[in-house]
Parts: C-alpha cells; structure tokens; sequence
C-alpha cells in the first residue's frame, strides 16, 4: 500500500500480488483496514480479497463522494457478476459528471458497454454536457462503426462543435450526428 508522488501521479494502485501471498489472518487484517476506506486503490485491493465482507463493502463503494471510486467499485462489481445492470450506473455518472477528470474513468468504462442506455446517455451529453460532449460524440461514432476508436483525431473538429464554445453551431452538430446515427433527435431531452 505504499504510495509516493510517482505511484500516485502514474495512477499506479497497491500491490495486489502481495495479497495472494498472505495469510488468511493477514488477509481479513488487510481487509478490515481497507473496508470504509474510499479510494479506487482500496476498491480494487478488496476485490482482489473477494470474501463477502469484501464485496459488501465494494457495495458501499458505489455511495462515495468521488466518481473514480464509484466507477472502480462498479467495474469489480460487475466483473464477479454483482452488478448485471452496470450500464444504467454508467449513464448516470455520464450525465452528472462535472468535469473531464470525473468523466474520464466513466468514459473508459462507457466505451466497454455498448448498450441502448449507455447510447441515450451519451447522446443526452452530446447535447448538453459541455465538458465531454465531444467525447461522447466521439463515442458515439465509434459505437456505430463510423470510427475505429473512441476519439478519432481525423473527426476532431467535428466533435469540438460539441463544446460550449458556440450553442447555434452545437445544436447544428447535434442534428447532424443524429442523422449519421440514424437517432431520434426529438428524443433527447
């Protein structure tokens, strides 16, 4: 668990592989240490541990303040099965993301589920959401086949008109995306 400015700065979490060599004593130690902690290196380090005290506390992961943690705590939920319905969490914290650092984890994750809820979501983003309305235009093409990647560099400016920078051009962008998505424009709200 020791962290310092590199590990933290390189986004580098504790080192799980020193979990598989610990005792079952030394686990539930970790373990209780761990649970009420709310950072995504702790979700990630308890669903590594994986008992059910461990998920129970992942659970309690998706209640906290910070987005990547939520986020982190759906994913491991989700990958032992625990959270089937991941994409409706996914289209929430899309839509209440506050900035571009909050939205990137949800983002990355966004791009893994391609489903009728992440799409509205990120066509309600498209739309409205001023920091990652060219993100989620990019997704949106790559959803559809139009890109090979979620941000195409060679669609950019297109997916800039999604900035707050020009409301007229932005909702013109928006009519236009639909089009090439064959979406309902009327029905994002």
């Amino acid at each position: 668990m020791e962290m310092n400015y590199e590990k933290w700065h390189d986004g580098i979490g504790y080192d799980l592989h020193a979990l598989a060599e610990m005792t079952p004593e030394e686990l539930k130690s970790v373990e209780a240490m761990l649970k009420g902690r709310t950072d995504w290196r702790d979700v990630e380090a308890l669903a590594a541990i994986g008992s059910d005290d461990s998920v129970e506390a992942l659970k309690k992961s998706l209640k906290a303040s910070d987005p990547r943690t939520r986020i982190r705590a759906a994913e491991k939920l989700h990958e032992k099965g625990k959270l089937p319905d991941i994409d409706k969490l996914i289209a929430k914290e899309l839509r209440s993301a506050r900035d571009i650092s909050d939205a990137s984890c949800v983002l990355d994750l966004a791009e893994e589920h391609d489903t009728p809820e992440v799409r509205k979501a990120l066509l309600w983003c498209a739309k409205h959401h001023d920091c990652i309305g060219p993100h989620a235009a990019g997704m949106l093409f790559y959803f559809a086949g139009i890109t090979d990647e979620s941000f195409d560099w060679n669609h950019r400016p297109f997916f800039l008109r999604f900035s707050k920078d020009d409301p007229k051009d932005r909702a013109k962008a928006f009519l236009e995306l639909c089009d090439k998505l064959k979406a309902n424009a009327k029905s994002v709200r």
